[in-house]
């Protein structure tokens, strides 16, 4: 079941949100967001440290992924600095998800 919140699209099965990286790709459904979600429940989450940070990513990056949404200069910059490293992270670690998804970030 998909619904539109504030000009997005939730599906049931993409509720758990990356803010940042939605606000940039500009869609919960792109298989580059379905990468980060397994990168962060298989790698983050097993550990200590990668739960507090997710923890803290939660905690901060509303805001952010809000004034992102509407900003081309800070999606941009968002873009540069964190979706792709962690994208190119995600990818170096689990291997893409998805035969489309592109080989490097610079792909998009």
């Amino acid at each position: 079941m998909r619904k539109a919140v504030n000009d997005e699209i939730y599906c049931k099965e993409h509720q758990s949100e990356c803010f940042i990286a939605t606000a940039v790709i500009g869609t919960p459904l792109d298989p580059r967001i379905d990468l980060l979600r397994r990168f962060r429940d298989e790698r983050m989450l097993t550990s200590r440290l990668g739960s507090i940070m997710t923890h803290l990513y939660y905690e901060l990056s509303p805001p952010i992924a809000r004034q992102a949404r509407w900003s081309p200069l800070l999606k941009k910059i968002l873009r540069r600095f964190v979706v792709d490293p962690w994208l190119a992270v995600a990818c170096a670690v689990l291997g893409p998800s998805d035969p489309n998804l592109p080989k490097s970030p610079e792909e998009n």
